[in-house]
């Protein structure tokens, strides 16, 4: 086929609308957001590259900074139950002197 051969084409084709297994991470689930999907000439879109296709190391700044935060996110959370847990178990000791 050439490339002005008709090819059906995804033209918001990146990595936040692919799916993947996650046992195994080459294994494509689904692919989402087809409403601009269309059947064209390949040339189309032959000057684009899909994020997915870029390099990827290009993301490890920002994964490192969400994933601090997540376990910045974390750790606040964990104190905050423990802080929850601490003040319900007092109220219940309260509760139980004044009934006694």
């Amino acid at each position: 086929m050439g490339q002005s051969s008709p090819t059906l084409l995804h033209p918001d084709i990146h990595k936040r609308n692919i799916y993947v297994s996650e046992e195994d991470l080459s294994c494509v689930t689904a692919i989402i957001d087809w409403q601009s999907t269309s059947i064209e000439p390949t040339f189309v879109y032959a000057n684009e590259t899909p994020d997915l296709a870029k390099d990827p190391t290009a993301d490890v700044p920002i994964l490192k900074n969400l994933m601090s935060s997540a376990e910045d996110y974390a750790s606040k959370a964990a104190t905050m139950e423990e802080t929850v847990v601490e003040s319900l178990e007092e109220e219940a000791a309260r509760k139980r002197d004044k009934t006694v």
